[in-house]
């Protein structure tokens, strides 16, 4: 929500989103007109005048670490198998998003990006509510939580969480070949 705060003056729509970070937040955005940047202010400063900070290009930002499996023997996320409750703010925020895209004729895609870890996702109430979303949408999901070809791959990944730019780069190609033979994306310009 909050990476939206430099343009709510002009898109007022956007006060229910950034509310979602804290009513305060909204407040101090009407309340000073550089508030919305100043987080924007000092990561321009870092990116363009230190060596600290995250290169990206066009957004994205390649990791290069990989998983030392000596160290690394299980996930930092324990919760994840568990059943915990949703916020009803995000489905809301989801379901708006599809109506809008589909207003629109947008064509969405949901994509769930593989984990270092095996994890059984049954019991996770996100995960299936994604899946119930996706199927009461007819919105195609591309499910890569548990992928032979990244799941304890350690080259693959930075974290249990994030792939690195090789493993990127490998999903991007799976992704894209699913779109292509969906019919989803073409090949021309």
């Amino acid at each position: 929500a909050t990476v939206l705060m430099p343009y709510l003056n002009k898109y007022p729509v956007f006060d229910s989103t950034i509310a979602k970070a804290g009513i305060t937040e909204l407040w101090k955005i009407k309340a000073s007109k550089i508030y919305a940047y100043n987080s924007k202010l000092g990561s321009a400063f870092q990116n363009a005048y230190t060596n600290v900070g995250h290169s990206s290009d066009m957004g994205y930002e390649p990791l290069y670490k990989t998983i030392d499996t000596a160290v690394y023997k299980e996930s930092i996320w324990k919760d994840i198998d568990k059943d915990l409750p949703l916020s009803e703010d995000y489905i809301s925020t989801l379901t708006s998003i599809i109506q809008q895209a589909k207003t629109n004729d947008v064509q969405l895609v949901l994509c769930i990006s593989p984990f270092y870890f095996h994890h059984n996702f049954s019991a996770n109430s996100s995960y299936n509510r994604i899946k119930k979303t996706a199927a009461d949408y007819n919105i195609p999901l591309l499910d890569f939580t548990n992928d032979p070809e990244f799941t304890g791959q350690p080259l693959l990944f930075n974290d249990d969480v994030h792939l690195n730019d090789s493993g990127a780069g490998i999903y991007t190609s799976k992704v894209a070949a699913i779109l292509l033979a969906k019919g989803i994306i073409n090949n021309n310009k």
